[in-house]
């Protein structure tokens, strides 16, 4: 009678505790007869940056107090996608002032005293006025704030000829949609921090 069992070398696990002890860490193994055997292997890594699709890095933290009472202008043209971004901001505590068009956009930047507003979110494609134009408008205008307030582009177009023209404008970073809240936090956070 011819067996189907078959037997490997017996080096599988002493690579694998090779490998686990370069790496500083601990390999356990349970077994009971009948039941079978459970093998835990546990390592340590250092936290490490992260990068969004457009290469925009940022370390993961909570910005929660950093948000909280900051103002922001968010344009953006669509009335949907503005309650949502409104939405999260307001999670996090922030004032919206909302801007249907670049144009008003920027006359709502320009009556506001120099300082009220922390960032300001821009659509990049908007109609009277786009987010482009908006943006280089605002950073034209005679006040230093204009020169300092961070901008950050709101666009479905992730080209990198469509980042490139956002930060030939004048904006600082480029979050692409449908908003990732998450996303938008660590952004709006350490620009302002």
């Amino acid at each position: 009678m011819q067996s189907n069992i078959q037997y490997g070398s017996g080096l599988g696990m002493s690579i694998v505790k090779y490998l686990v002890d370069l790496m500083d860490g601990t390999i356990d193994v349970q077994s009971e007869i009948n039941k079978g055997t459970t093998v835990s292997v546990t390592l340590s890594y250092p936290a490490v940056e992260k990068t969004d699709e457009n290469n925009f890095v940022y370390k993961k933290q909570d910005y929660t107090s950093t948000l909280e009472d900051k103002n922001v202008l968010l344009c953006e043209d669509n009335a949907l996608n503005a309650e949502i971004a409104r939405s999260f901001l307001e999670k996090k505590k922030m004032h919206v002032s909302t801007a249907e068009n670049g144009r008003v956009g920027v006359q709502i930047f320009k009556n506001s005293q120099p300082g009220y507003f922390n960032v300001i979110l821009m659509d990049v494609r908007m109609p009277v006025m786009d987010g482009l134009e908006a943006a280089k408008e605002i950073r034209s205008l005679d006040r230093d704030d204009a020169k300092k307030i961070p901008i950050v582009a709101l666009s479905a177009n992730v080209f990198d000829s469509d980042i490139t023209a956002s930060k030939d404008a004048g904006m600082n970073a480029y979050l692409s949609k449908p908003i990732d809240a998450e996303k938008m936090y660590q952004t709006i956070g350490s620009l302002i921090e």
